[in-house]
């Protein structure tokens, strides 16, 4: 776990980016699931007391441990202050219009090569009942049968077409649906634990250095 708090300084750094570009785009669907994919990410705060904890027993690299923890304080103190500031922007934000609005574009794709296919389904469904009636020495029946073989070459397309827009469309339900539930406020109560965290590691630190 080299340089956890590192990392973990680098993602605040990143969430207070977002929450700021939030408030700009409160309607941007993508950037609330990115807080939720960092929040998921940085939740657990016991993997940051079981870093520092480690670090401390080794008896190196405490001077560092001291800065990241020192940097830390700064990150959550300003990424919570950020949410205090804008408390009911943040807790107004509606995920489920948000979730609704991003979804839209890929539903409305699907059903547009859905309602190509259909009808044409219908008249190679038409054109093929009619076929089977006729006479394949027929005249009709061979200046029928290829409008029919191409009719159903197109529905062939589009409804290929549906089908993949269908699975885009199911995979971005699953990736985005995790974020329905997720609130800034998740986020506000990870800032207070990582608060309380870094300032038990500086003043483990500098306690036992006599400061």
């Amino acid at each position: 776990m080299d340089n956890y708090i590192q990392t973990l300084n680098a993602g605040l750094a990143r969430i207070e980016e977002l929450m700021k570009l939030l408030l700009a785009t409160p309607a941007d669907f993508e950037t609330l699931l990115s807080l939720y994919l960092l929040y998921k990410e940085h939740q657990h705060t016991n993997t940051l007391i079981d870093y520092a904890e480690g670090v401390l027993k080794s008896g190196e690299g405490i001077e560092q441990l001291l800065a990241e923890a020192t940097e830390l304080n700064q990150w959550v103190t300003k990424c919570n202050q950020l949410y205090t500031d804008n408390q009911e922007a943040f807790d107004s934000i509606d995920n489920d219009a948000l979730f609704e609005a991003h979804i839209k574009p890929f539903r409305d794709a699907e059903k547009a090569e859905a309602d190509i296919a259909t009808p044409l389904w219908k008249e190679y469904q038409s054109l093929s009942n009619r076929l089977d009636f006729l006479d394949n020495d027929s005249d009709e029946f061979k200046k029928l049968e290829p409008k029919c073989d191409t009719v159903k070459a197109e529905y062939d397309l589009h409804h290929a077409k549906a089908n993949e827009l269908h699975r885009i469309y199911n995979d971005e339900v699953k990736r985005c649906s995790a974020a329905l539930s997720f609130k800034i406020e998740d986020l506000s109560l990870v800032f207070i634990y990582m608060q309380r965290i870094s300032l038990s590691i500086i003043d483990t630190i500098t306690k036992s250095q006599g400061e």
